[in-house]
């Protein structure tokens, strides 16, 4: 599944609809895999909704709620998830770049 807007279908959203359609064919979800790069919010979404969801706090630390959402997608199940270089914002942080600066 591609998604181009994760403020239209969030990655926690499509997981889920997934797991449903999956479990309608008497399957399970192992993980998934994030090909090329994504913005930190689409993540932090994810560890907020996780967070929430097991009555915690909305106070997590960034580098928590990234980790919490990886280990729900199972962003590690295919090859290596690298934050520093799958997450957009860390990535151009990385490089010295600000992304207000970078057109697509």
């Amino acid at each position: 599944m591609n998604l181009t807007n994760y403020k239209l279908t969030g990655l926690f959203e499509a997981f889920e609809a997934c797991k449903r359609e999956a479990a309608v064919e008497g399957l399970e979800i192992e993980g998934s895999e994030l090909v090329g790069m994504l913005p930190l919010e689409a993540l932090t979404d994810v560890g907020m909704k996780l967070v929430t969801r097991l009555g915690g706090q909305n106070n997590s630390p960034v580098s928590e709620l990234v980790d919490t959402a990886a280990d729900y997608l199972g962003l590690n199940s295919c090859k290596p998830f690298i934050p520093s270089k799958q997450i957009l914002e860390f990535r151009a942080a990385e490089l010295g770049l600000a992304l207000n600066s970078i057109t697509i």
